[in-house]
């Protein structure tokens, strides 16, 4: 049952921070010369951004209310207000991250190029979101100590300062797991915040003691980003199963949107999960690493799933989950055709089984818009007429969340969740809308793109802005596999 086909917007920001990406727009050759030229970008890139999410979103018609259509006509008045003070192309891209901010859906907004590692400062340190607390993970010989608790900068409490001077740009405050993902680039700095970075901080030690520094800015280096990344969720393990431990197994899923590499690492994957069933099921416990997941192709988690409980069981479970769930399709002409290349693209790959699902449902799609109809109701739940069969007996199995995990990553936590004796462990997740399935096009300017979904989630168990807490919170500053490992071991021994 695929679910989820691509990455969310707070995934793709995430992937794409301070580096290129071939899911944003080159930078055209010609940019604005004048404030007032800046100014006409930003009011014409709002205003498409606004017309597009009219005519493709599918809360325009959302039967169920008209929250979508309200929040949009908030995001484009609160764009609007800040084109007043785009005259330059830092204030064009803060004009259009406030419409994003506004809109507060991780799968809908305006997308920006990064501006580069050249233009990015730092204080010389790297900070992590843990447990509520905003800590020095990585210190340098002049600034605070590793360890180091932030409290307040130039005189706001920490908090306060997240909240205005990143948030306010990016991100949804109210998910804990996006505090995890933002919360650091209060010190890591692009043009965009650059103007309000602190310029004076109060730390509190591991011993206690309150340290006041004046920071100072400097270039960043070009490793900081994945220095930061690894320091909030460890080194970005491989795709595969390993036995770290006697009868203690790990199975590492970093992505739902493999490469060519990750493809075959998958492959390899699904076969050692066939082969090693016994031994898993006789093993003490089992680890499924969901760290540096920020989505993708749902089904990943799906087949990982059907190898580790059984593929007959995973079908019943999910069936039974979303008995009453709807699948609400917006039937736009741009829509449909996306979904014919999406058929188009799985059949060249040699999947004719998703070439044909997809064909069909474009099909059923095309036949709902020549009747009038703006959304094609899919429904995809219901208990079989045949008796569930019985999942495959495993030992204790956790699951490893954090901040990134949102869109696919989610889905397949709805789905380990299904079976007995699934823990999670370590932070919130971030969550999703009802919102899903997104395309991305171009706007006028050319130095942006709309991120817009085609389907609604209806009767999700998981409500809309819904997070994952884990059951075993871990808060220590480094998150090392052992650390995991430690703290499953004394979990069991409970």
């Amino acid at each position: 049952m695929r679910r989820s086909l691509r990455l969310g917007l707070a995934a793709i920001v995430a992937s794409a921070a301070l580096t290129s990406s071939p899911a944003l727009p080159a930078q055209p050759a010609a940019a604005p010369q004048t404030a007032a030229q800046w100014r006409q970008a930003a009011r014409a890139d709002i205003e498409a951004a606004y017309a597009r999410f009219h005519r493709l979103h599918p809360g325009m018609h959302d039967p169920r209310g008209r929250a979508f259509a309200t929040r949009l006509r908030a995001a484009r008045a609160t764009g609007l207000r800040a084109v007043a003070a785009a005259g330059d192309q830092i204030g064009y891209r803060r004009a259009l991250s406030r419409f994003t901010a506004a809109l507060h859906d991780g799968h809908a907004g305006i997308l920006l190029p990064p501006l580069g590692r050249r233009d990015a400062l730092w204080p010389g340190f790297v900070t992590v979101w843990r447990g509520g607390r905003l800590l020095v993970a990585e210190g340098s010989g002049t600034g605070p100590p590793r360890g180091a608790e932030v409290l307040r900068c130039d005189g706001m409490p920490v908090r306060q300062a997240i909240e205005r001077q990143i948030f306010a740009l990016s991100g949804r405050q109210a998910e804990a797991g996006q505090w995890e993902m933002r919360a650091p680039f209060l010190f890591m700095r692009t043009p965009l915040t650059a103007p309000d970075r602190p310029g004076r901080c109060t730390f509190r030690d591991q011993a206690g003691r309150g340290l006041d520094h004046g920071l100072a800015w400097s270039p960043m280096p070009e490793d900081a980003r994945r220095r930061q990344a690894e320091a909030n969720a460890g080194p970005r393990g491989t795709i595969g199963l390993s036995e770290p431990r006697p009868g203690g197994y790990v199975i590492a899923l970093p992505s739902f949107d493999p490469d060519a590499a990750g493809r075959a690492a998958y492959d390899r994957l699904f076969a050692a999960l066939a082969a090693e069933r016994e031994r898993l099921a006789a093993g003490r416990f089992i680890l499924i690493d969901l760290r540096h997941n920020g989505g993708g192709d749902s089904d990943w988690g799906e087949r990982v799933a059907g190898l580790l409980w059984g593929e007959q069981a995973v079908q019943a479970a999910m069936a039974v989950y979303f008995r009453r769930t709807e699948i609400w399709w917006r039937t736009e002409p741009e829509n449909i055709e996306r979904l014919r290349g999406f058929a188009t693209a799985a059949r060249d790959r040699g999947d004719a089984s998703a070439g044909a699902s997809l064909t069909a449902r474009a099909d059923a799609m095309a036949a709902a818009a020549a009747r009038g109809e703006p959304l094609f109701v899919q429904r995809i739940g219901g208990p079989g007429a045949e008796p569930s069969p019985a999942p495959r007996r495993l030992p204790p199995v956790y699951v490893l969340i954090h901040g990134m995990c949102a869109s696919a990553c989610l889905d397949a936590v709805d789905i380990f969740l299904r079976f007995p004796g699934v823990r999670l462990i370590g932070a919130p997740t971030s969550a999703d809308s009802d919102f899903m399935e997104i395309m991305i096009r171009p706007l006028p300017s050319g130095r942006a793109s709309l991120v817009v979904p085609n389907k609604i989630w209806v009767n999700r168990p998981r409500a809309s802005g819904t997070v994952y807490r884990p059951d075993v919170p871990v808060h220590d500053l480094i998150w090392s596999t052992d650390l995991f490992l430690d703290r499953i071991e004394r979990d069991l021994r409970r």
